[in-house]
């Protein structure tokens, strides 16, 4: 349940993208509460796991990511 930092976010996804071209999706613990910060990161999108379950949360995550993408 723990969200690594945006910074260490951005390193994995540049160290990935110097291997091989391709997509970076994160998916660790995105939720309501973390999801606009998130939006900050150099990411490709997001892979919503149980926040996803419940309408609300996936209608605001949906509202926030439009918002600031």
């Amino acid at each position: 349940g723990l969200t690594p930092g945006n910074k260490e976010i951005n390193m994995i996804n540049h160290w990935v993208k110097e291997l091989i071209d391709t997509k970076f999706i994160y998916g660790g613990s995105v939720n309501p509460d973390n999801i606009k910060t998130l939006t900050e990161c150099d990411v490709d999108g997001f892979l919503v796991g149980g926040a996803s379950l419940d309408h609300n949360s996936t209608n605001q995550m949906v509202n926030i990511c439009t918002h600031y993408s």
